[in-house]
């Protein structure tokens, strides 16, 4: 578990590259002068919920290297199908570095149990719009799956971490 309650953390989005494939659009450069067709929309929308105070940072391995020495203490990682592999090698690396590193995305929704290797120490499965926002104001990230599929389960989530946070003190 990490706390975020006593420190205001940084968090690193990253979208890591694509393979050479359709997917990755590697040939428009030629075309419209540009190193990626797609923008990574869905972890640009999570940066956008997180709380103002909360310094965040996004990364596109398909425009640019990413900077493994960040000072996040949180990184998180959007994975699509032809991404897992990648999302892999740069968790394990990012958790060498002592970071707390998480994952969501279509393929974590789509394939939780490719997921399970402890690889990441978070995983949203579902729509992680509807729980990154509790889990951030909460104050703590649970390490295991974040599910978000029925909102009932979600709120006694939500208010049993509210509950164990006020017990701490």
């Amino acid at each position: 578990m990490i706390s975020l309650a006593h420190k205001t953390p940084k968090i690193l989005f990253v979208n890591p590259r694509f393979p050479r494939s359709l997917w990755g659009f590697q040939g428009i450069h030629d075309i419209v002068g540009v190193r990626c067709g797609q923008a990574p929309l869905g972890l640009a929308t999570v940066a956008g919920m997180t709380p103002r105070e909360m310094p965040v940072e996004l990364q596109d391995e398909n425009v640019e290297a990413i900077n493994l020495d960040t000072d996040a203490d949180v990184v998180a990682i959007g994975c699509w199908n032809v991404q897992y592999h990648r999302a892999h090698e740069l968790a394990r690396e990012f958790r060498r570095r002592g970071k707390m590193v998480v994952v969501g995305g279509p393929y974590p929704t789509l394939c939780p149990e490719r997921f399970t290797d402890a690889t990441f120490d978070v995983v949203f499965d579902g729509e992680t719009e509807v729980t990154y926002r509790l889990n951030v104001e909460l104050g703590v990230l649970l390490p295991g799956f974040v599910r978000t599929q029925g909102a009932k389960r979600v709120i006694e989530n939500a208010l049993e971490r509210l509950k164990r946070r006020v017990e701490l003190g």
